[in-house]
């Protein structure tokens, strides 16, 4: 089953990335049913109770961080299904759900505050004298499911 969501995460993140940069939107059609097999199936590999907490977890993370504006709801939608894949990988460690959310979140404020400097033409000065706009803003112009991708793997390492 490893090798199974190992190609779903591949075949994901692919589409996504491919949907990401032609139209700057991570398609509904498919995160959510992979997410949802993803989760069926998990229930049947591991305790109910572990894949629970893990699923809440995601959600919780994943939920506070859309409704504050750090990340879109299709981040967050494809966090949570290439993590749900991610089980079969590594077990519901609990830890890599964390190291996800962190490195997605670490990465995203990096690459957001680069690209503000760039727009800047890496004045600090005047790039300080207007962070009264959201790096969400600045952030826009490099696809988040790319961002996603190399949190998922850094994650992957550190957790496994």
């Amino acid at each position: 089953m490893m090798y199974v969501g190992i190609a779903i995460i591949v075949l994901m993140f692919a589409i996504s990335l491919y949907t990401d940069t032609k139209g700057w939107r991570i398609k509904n059609i498919v995160t959510l049913p992979a997410a949802l097999i993803g989760l069926i199936l998990s229930f049947f590999y591991f305790h109910p109770l572990h894949v629970s907490l893990y699923v809440v977890l995601l959600i919780i993370i994943g939920g506070i961080g859309w409704v504050i504006n750090l990340w879109k709801a299709g981040d967050t939608k494809l966090i949570l299904s290439s993590a749900v894949w991610g089980m079969f990988i590594m077990g519901p460690n609990l830890l890599f759900v964390l190291f996800y959310y962190l490195a997605f979140l670490v990465f995203h404020l990096i690459i957001g505050h680069i690209l503000g400097l760039k727009k800047y033409k890496f004045n600090l000065k005047k790039y300080m004298l207007s962070l009264t706009t959201k790096v969400n803003e600045t952030y826009g112009k490099m696809p988040g499911t790319f961002v996603i991708m190399c949190s998922f793997f850094i994650a992957l390492f550190i957790t496994k």
